[in-house]
């Protein structure tokens, strides 16, 4: 909120409401525009304008929807045989709130265990034993391919497709390694106009085509002919590297 706006005032409505209030719970903030954004057409002539913005987790926002249809504001007014049922799902959003909030930090955790850091990059390294789930992949994707595209479609896609196809990180690596002296050669093959690149998902795929004829022959009768033909040509040109090498 402070990188976009100048902040005014800020709130926590759910510490400074009083203990008999029910769903109104988000952070406050009253805000004004930055002298920067003055300039641009869209914003000249707001530079006195004071907007107030309300944040809400999603389980926050549906509380606060279900208490206003219940249209109690507060404890005196609920009937005393319905008090009991409202404390406790209040309690249960606040609970499913928190517990989400400690899953979030819990994931981000995992992922970071996966992978060993250091400020040589060449000696920073990720758990290839890991087992195969989204987020192990997710973090692994990150750390080989992070300057590509991804979204959780590309990553739930090529997750399937792995787990299918029984394809371990230490696969994926092996070929990576073996690859590594063409992929950029291939990746302009495939977008001759410069206006594209393989995204994390089609990096992988691109490597298990290449070093995997299981993978490769499974996938082979969904391309038209033309991407057939580039791909068999590009893994003639990698067997011919290797075999160089033997």
């Amino acid at each position: 909120m402070h990188n976009e706006f100048v902040v005014l005032e800020s709130e926590n409505a759910l510490r400074q409401q009083d203990s008999d209030r029910f769903g109104y719970r988000s952070q406050h903030y009253i805000v004004k525009i930055k002298e920067g954004w003055l300039n641009a057409p869209n914003y000249r002539g707001l530079k006195d304008f004071v907007a107030e913005i309300q944040v809400r987790t999603i389980l926050m926002h549906a509380w606060a929807d279900i208490s206003h249809k219940l249209a109690y504001k507060e404890e005196s007014q609920i009937p005393l045989e319905f008090r009991r049922q409202v404390h406790q799902l209040s309690a249960l959003f606040e609970l499913a709130d928190q517990q989400f909030d400690r899953l979030r930090d819990e994931r981000a955790s995992y992922r970071q265990r996966l992978t060993t850091s250091s400020a040589d990059k060449l000696a920073s390294s990720f758990d290839l034993k890991a087992p195969l789930n989204y987020d192990s992949l997710k973090a692994f994707l990150s750390f080989y391919f992070g300057d590509r595209e991804t979204n959780d479609n590309i990553i739930t896609g090529l997750l399937d497709q792995l787990k299918q196809e029984q394809i371990t990180f230490e696969d994926i690596v092996l070929g990576y390694n073996r690859l590594r002296n063409l992929i950029q050669k291939h990746e302009q093959q495939n977008f001759p106009d410069g206006k594209g690149w393989w995204n994390q998902g089609g990096v992988v795929r691109y490597i298990l085509d290449m070093t995997r004829d299981k993978w490769w022959n499974g996938r082979v009768g969904k391309f038209p002919d033309r991407v057939v033909e580039l791909r068999n040509s590009q893994r003639k040109e990698f067997n011919v590297a290797e075999a160089k090498l033997v």
